[in-house]
């Protein structure tokens, strides 16, 4: 070992850090967009069965039904039966919903706040890099490979927020008008609750979006102006 230069055994605990680092970043971004995009379908998925049970409130029942074996001669009966299924269906995915996006909330704030700052950094040093004419071919494609992910990670938690919008319209939408009233009082509560914003916010500091994501932009721009300010005093 004395033998072996003094640099390449930093060069090579440089290395296996970074690949280390690098490895724990694309796992953990890969598994918060996933978590991401379920999140969206299962908001899709839920605004259908709304739309569907809108269909079904708006049914005429005109046939005599059979309910659990026995026969129910009123049909405003039978209608009510499945109208409970359908909302306590609805209403346990819902909570459900609320309880997943505060799960991946917790996991990915971490790493998600990381990224949003080392991507910041060093979107302004590969500005300056770029403007200084040096290592175009390296830093012009490590630029465009930072922001096409974390423009990627921004977009997912703005199609959350956009579908949490669509399911509080769907919601609204449920034709209530002379139906019982624990469905219109059900209905104040999901909807109380739709009032609050479905978003993907790290320590309840940022919140990813495509506005932040332009405000990444800006604040990496911002820097390299003070750092190319600074340069053009020293020299």
């Amino acid at each position: 070992m004395k033998n072996v230069p003094c640099y390449i055994l930093i060069f090579l605990i440089y290395a296996i850090e970074n690949m280390a680092f690098w490895k724990y970043s694309c796992m953990a971004f890969t598994v918060g967009i996933i978590s991401m995009k379920v999140i969206v379908t299962e908001i899709k998925l839920l605004c259908l069965s709304i739309k569907e049970m809108n269909v079904i409130l708006n049914k005429t029942l005109k046939d005599i039904k059979t309910v659990n074996g026995s026969t129910v001669q009123n049909n405003e009966n039978y209608a009510d039966i499945v109208l409970k299924r359908y909302m306590r269906f609805i209403i346990q995915n819902h909570q459900h919903l609320y309880s997943k996006i505060k799960q991946v909330n917790e996991g990915i704030e971490g790493v998600s706040f990381a990224y949003n700052t080392s991507v910041t950094v060093f979107l302004c040093l590969s500005i300056y890099c770029i403007a200084q004419k040096e290592n175009l071919y390296f830093k012009i494609p490590e630029a465009m490979n930072a922001l096409f992910f974390i423009y990627v990670f921004h977009n997912e938690a703005e199609w959350i927020k956009t579908e949490s919008e669509r399911l509080a319209s769907s919601f609204y939408n449920i034709s209530w008008i002379g139906k019982p009233m624990w469905l219109k009082k059900s209905l104040i509560i999901i909807m109380t609750r739709c009032n609050n914003p479905v978003e993907i916010k790290p320590f309840t500091i940022m919140e990813l979006s495509l506005k932040n994501f332009a405000v990444v932009l800006n604040a990496a721009y911002s820097y390299y102006n003070v750092l190319n300010s600074f340069n053009n005093k020293k020299n």
